[in-house]
């Protein structure tokens, strides 16, 4: 044992339990693993996720295109290499890496997709699998803190009730997947780890095919144990070269096949330095504490969210003062394992990135050269790449207290794991509830015309393709996977930047011809449905409005089984025009979604928030109006006392308003005369709204939403 000499480990179990027989330390191992990983799953997320069929209590852009993405790829002939998901995303390219969908089970199950309900989604098995494994490998590394049976349960629950596992939990399945940071550290630290090698081998390649990020942090701490082993001379020169190239061989096979090269240089990506950790992640307990008050950080420090939760706190008092006492217990196991503790500073520095930060000021930033910067991007959420350093850091405070007070120690785990528990409950307990309440798949698709369009089209493809979260994409990719269809309506961690270039020049160039894939139905957005309009077959594509949706169906005209759909080719008639003193709702079930421009969110029961600092809607007027009254709420707190707001019409400034209270806000916007103008040239009025102090509520500690909010639009009535 590298941290200690304690005695056997079967007969010190047996004697401190004095169990009647001998039980071997792997099975009972099991059986606490079982357990209390059961114990931890009820718990935390609950029963209804194990139900396969069920997928309404998915709620957000990753667990959809989580399930999305394994719905397309189970339904894709197989391809070389295997991971391709050619069929959702199109020629932005896509494999089952990048919608983050657990690939090891995807490939797994794909040969049995035949056999498998149309509807089935193992999220939640894959779930209760994690804090399974877990545990499993908690009791392991608790085997190298003690040997005594209550002290390593209790070190388990440790393991178990981790804010930034359980943080995870919630929406991000693949990365919930510590047990593999577990396994790698076991596999650092355990006594007569001559032969590792096959067994680092096969835990790279079971990251590999579960997340990119797990991968990286593994595959750095395998290096640091390979070189300490060869420094130990635990193994020879000869048989550090075989296990070193052998091992990458392997791993770029897995990778190939899995599908992570096929992003053609897209696996860099912008947000290093933003995604960062936070110098006071461990303190900051960012609504995961009763106690505890969140601390001020920056907008992009959530990645780097490491809360070592309040009972560990309350542990790592007495354990620092053991080690003030006695810090040779410590530094002989960090001396034991000097690289494996460099491989832990480099990933805390990795972690803190080029722009370290305290609460919400940027202490130092260093700047670094592009080349330097791809490389980081692509692990741009960097603050993820600390969790080994969080697990060794919960490691040796148990290790301290459980060596420094070994008559106690028991006692002292104890209560900190409860008050651990207790006090996490304020996040994981919304979690269940969430995970737990009745809920449905809705869609906004109610016309007849989807279903008919599903019979003629094989694809459906969105002008413009390749943006960033575009809205609606889940309601069109739902759509096209409930009909067999392939989509490039989509949202990825990550996509070839040339190939979306390429994409967005192809839609441009359709959108100025007029010549569109006969076999493609086209979901257009407010920027390009004018230039659709202007250069249309009209005697042979449809251009029109369905629920909401500009939609351009080619040859729909010309297909005798295609049902009569009212045309609007004409730019002015893809909107319903806006009647004087007639009140227009903005809520998920009204009309007003479709005047919508850039800088909202989707619309919701009550109304819709703006999203960014700038925001516009577009209404067709017959006639020029006076004014124009909005019913709104705005994004007021007492941390946030009031909301700015700049107006225009047609490019005509027309009004500054400040907003001081939450609800019940009215704004009569007049229309300039110059405006008036141009809307009886255009028939267009356009509104434009510019947010000079648009705040997020994560900004102000108040939640996880990370949108710029300023106002809510309830209605609005033209006069």
């Amino acid at each position: 044992m590298p941290w200690g000499t304690p005695k056997s480990r079967n007969s010190a179990v047996a004697e401190s339990v004095r169990l009647p027989i001998r039980i071997s330390d792997d099975a009972l191992g099991l059986a606490v693993s079982f357990l209390m990983g059961t114990l931890a799953f009820y718990l935390v997320v609950g029963p209804r996720p194990l139900d396969p069929t069920d997928i309404a209590w998915f709620s957000g852009d990753d667990p959809i295109v989580h399930y999305l993405g394994w719905q397309f790829f189970r339904n894709t002939a197989w391809s070389f290499p295997i991971g391709l998901n050619p069929d959702f995303g199109l020629e932005l390219s896509n494999s089952i890496v990048y919608s983050d969908s657990v690939p090891l089970l995807a490939i797994l199950l794909k040969p049995f997709s035949g056999f498998l309900p149309a509807q089935f989604q193992y999220t939640g098995i894959w779930l209760y699998a994690c804090l399974l494994l877990q545990a499993w490998f908690g009791w392991k590394l608790a085997g190298l803190v003690s040997d005594r049976l209550p002290e390593r349960v209790l070190v388990v629950g440790f393991f178990l009730v981790a804010p930034p596992l359980l943080y995870r939990v919630e929406g991000h399945f693949a990365l919930a997947s510590h047990f593999l940071i577990l396994a790698a550290l076991y596999l650092a630290l355990r006594p007569n780890h001559r032969s590792n090698g096959l067994a680092w081998c096969l835990l790279m390649v079971v990251a590999a095919l579960v997340h990119a990020y797990l991968l990286g942090m593994v595959a750095i701490l395998w290096v640091a144990d390979l070189l300490q082993r060869g420094v130990t001379n635990a193994v020879r020169p000869g048989s550090m070269a075989v296990e070193f190239f052998g091992s990458i061989a392997v791993l770029a096979f897995v990778c190939w096949q899995v599908g992570y090269f096929s992003v053609l240089g897209g696996a860099s990506s912008g947000g290093f330095g933003f995604y960062r950790m936070n110098l006071l992640s461990l303190g900051n307990a960012h609504g995961w504490s009763y106690v505890l008050r969140d601390l001020k950080e920056g907008r992009g420090d959530y990645e780097g969210f490491n809360f070592l939760g309040l009972g560990l706190i309350l542990l790592a008092v007495p354990a620092l003062s053991a080690f003030l006492k006695d810090p040779d217990i410590v530094l002989k196991a960090m001396r034991r394992h000097a690289l494996l503790v460099l491989a832990l500073l480099a990933l805390f520095l990795l972690a803190l990135s080029n722009k370290i930060a305290l609460g919400a000021s940027t202490l130092v930033e260093v700047p670094l050269p592009d080349w330097m910067l791809n490389i980081a991007g692509v692990f741009r959420s960097s603050g993820r790449m600390f969790w080994p350093v969080y697990y060794a850091l919960v490691l040796i405070v148990l290790l301290m207290i459980v060596r420094c007070y070994r008559k106690f120690a028991s006692v002292l785990l104890g209560i900190a794991l409860i008050v651990q528990t207790l006090d996490t409950s304020h996040a994981w307990l919304r979690m269940r509830r969430e995970f737990n309440e009745p809920a449905f798949r809705y869609t906004p698709l109610k016309q007849e015309f989807w279903d008919k369009a599903a019979q003629k089209y094989s694809r459906v493809r969105r002008i413009m393709p390749g943006s960033d979260r575009p809205e609606w994409w889940d309601v069109f990719a739902e759509y096209a996977e409930l009909h067999g269809l392939s989509t490039d309506s989509v949202w990825l961690a990550r996509m070839s930047a040339d190939r979306v270039k390429a994409a967005k020049a192809k839609a441009l160039e359709a959108l100025a011809t007029g010549r569109y894939e006969p076999d493609a139905l086209y979901i257009v957005d407010g920027q390009s449905a004018a230039k659709a309009a202007a250069h249309l077959d009209a005697s042979s594509d449809l251009l029109t409005r369905i629920d909401g949706f500009v939609v351009l169906a080619p040859g729909w005209k010309k297909c005798d089984e295609c049902m009569q759909i009212s045309d609007r080719a004409r730019k002015e008639d893809l909107f319903e025009p806006v009647e004087s003193g007639r009140r227009i709702s903005f809520t998920k079930m009204g009309r007003g979604a479709q005047y919508l421009g850039d800088g909202w969110s989707r619309p919701e029961g009550w109304g819709v928030w703006s999203r960014a600092s700038e925001a516009s809607l577009t209404l067709p007027m017959s006639v020029a109006p006076n004014s124009v009254v909005l019913e709104l709420d705005a994004f007021v707190k007492p941390e946030h006392p009031q909301q700015n707001v700049d107006v225009t019409v047609n490019g005509v400034a027309a009004a500054k308003i400040q907003f001081t209270q939450y609800s019940g806000n009215q704004a009569t916007i007049p229309v300039p005369l110059a405006a008036q103008e141009t809307i009886k040239a255009f028939h267009f009025l356009r509104m434009g709204f510019k947010f000079s102090n648009a705040m997020s509520p994560s900004d102000l500690e108040l939640s996880r939403d990370a949108r710029r909010l300023a106002i809510g639009l309830r209605g609005l009535t033209v006069h």
